[in-house]
């Protein structure tokens, strides 16, 4: 009869599990809405499709777009103001000769049959006075060559190429930390529902050892402090319940918001596992972090882009021209700005890797807790068939070896959590552990 009792309550409690589960899992469900299941590849496609950022990184694109497209125009407007100015230079040029030829005779006139009346001294004063006004207005137009005034465009215009490649390398950066984000709250969400089985797993066997201590109480075999810190534990954990399901509420509400996904439709994430948990090899993961990382890549590309910029402008400017001064700070800023990269690079491995070895120590704890819960549970589980233990003894065993899978699958989140900030330190993407980079 006791086997026939203990069979009925492992259905009833398999039961009960899965309704919760299924109800923890799809959040926000009704009876008339069906649930999608999002894999964690499936959420990262949407955000990426659907990031932040993308109108803002668009936006900046338009505007260095149109900036160019400008400069464009200014290098068109430039060389038909070029047309112009030889056009009206040639024309000047054919007045200054007709002057000086006029002039010319009246000089020649003076030197050999002097003095000159007085109207010619007029008209000699005068042809000399426009003479300096047509050398004045070709000296002006001189200074409006093409050169001049394209320089400061061209440069302009190769800034912006610059800037659009800069652009380019930060949107696979930003892509990157947004697939590594996503990655971090999947998991957390996944843990977070973890946690709330835990507690009512947790509350249930201490209202079970409340209902005993209370009868205990009764018959005057414990204290009344005794009971009350039970009652006190339960009413604690039962708070605890309550913050975790409010903070379950708001974080599947940011996830939805944070991948564009509907924040009217219930979703429920699919669970994933490693298939082992070996630790990466530490050498290999520096040198491809420093070697090939992203961010590094991309210092290098920037000091290159510098680099070329000034060997264009000297091919347009004299040597020592004090138009090189400002490209020169901006090569020397991007040299510091590699080197500062290969430093963070190398410190932010270094700190992901350390991580990840204290939550592979805190796994193994875990597993170690969780088998030696198991073989106490199936030595009191022989006990309880045979008589020699109670009924709460047993469920006491089996709640904890139950508590300790819990615990063992939030290490298990927690390594992985680890391992992504891992990955993406070995990539080259530098990263504060705890705090989501923008």
């Amino acid at each position: 009869m006791k086997i026939h009792k203990n069979t009925i309550k492992r259905i009833g409690i398999l039961a009960l599990t899965s309704i919760f589960f299924f109800t923890s899992f799809s959040y926000g469900a009704d009876s008339n809405q069906t649930v999608q299941k999002l894999s964690l590849q499936e959420a990262k496609k949407m955000a990426l499709q659907n990031k932040f950022n993308k109108s803002q990184m668009s936006l900046q694109k338009d505007k260095l777009s149109l900036q160019e497209d400008g400069i464009y125009t200014n290098l068109n407007n430039a060389s038909y103001g070029q047309t112009r100015a030889k056009g009206a230079a040639a024309a000047l040029d054919e007045q200054r000769r007709q002057v000086l030829a006029e002039l010319a005779i009246l000089i020649d006139k003076e030197m050999n049959n002097p003095p000159l009346s007085d109207l010619e001294k007029a008209q000699k004063s005068a042809l000399q006075t426009q003479l300096l006004t047509i050398e004045s207005q070709l000296s002006g137009l001189s200074s409006a060559v093409i050169g001049d005034q394209s320089n400061p465009l061209l440069d302009s215009l190769e800034s912006i190429r610059i800037s659009q490649k800069a652009l380019q390398d930060s949107e696979e950066v930003q892509d990157l930390l947004l697939a590594y984000n996503v990655e971090m709250q999947y998991i957390s969400l996944l843990s977070l529902e973890k946690q709330i089985k835990s507690l009512e797993k947790n509350i249930l066997n201490m209202e079970k050892v409340l209902k005993l201590e209370r009868i205990k109480n009764n018959l005057g075999l414990s204290s009344n402090i005794a009971l009350e810190n039970i009652f006190f534990t339960v009413n604690q954990l039962k708070n605890t319940l309550e913050q975790a399901k409010i903070q379950k509420e708001n974080s599947y509400a940011n996830f939805k918001k944070f991948i564009g996904y509907p924040l009217h439709e219930a979703i429920v994430l699919e669970d994933f596992k490693l298939e082992n948990f070996l630790l990466p090899n530490y050498e290999e993961g520096l040198k491809r972090a420093l070697e090939n990382g992203v961010e590094i890549r991309n210092a290098k590309s920037e000091v290159s882009r510098r680099e070329g910029y000034i060997e264009n402008m000297k091919d347009r400017y004299p040597k020592g021209a004090a138009a090189l001064d400002s490209p020169k700070l901006d090569l020397k800023d991007a040299q510091l700005k590699l080197e500062e990269k290969m430093i963070k690079t190398e410190l932010s491995y270094k700190t992901a890797y350390n991580d990840l070895l204290v939550k592979k120590q805190k796994l193994d704890l875990a597993m170690k807790d969780m088998n030696l819960a198991r073989k106490a549970y199936e030595i009191e589980k022989l006990k309880y068939e045979v008589g020699m233990s109670s009924k709460l003894e047993h469920e006491s065993k089996q709640t904890d070896y139950e508590l300790k899978q819990i615990a063992l699958q939030q290490a298990e989140y927690e390594y992985m959590k680890s391992l992504a900030a891992y990955e993406m330190a070995s990539q080259g993407v530098i990263i504060s552990l705890g705090v989501e980079r923008e």
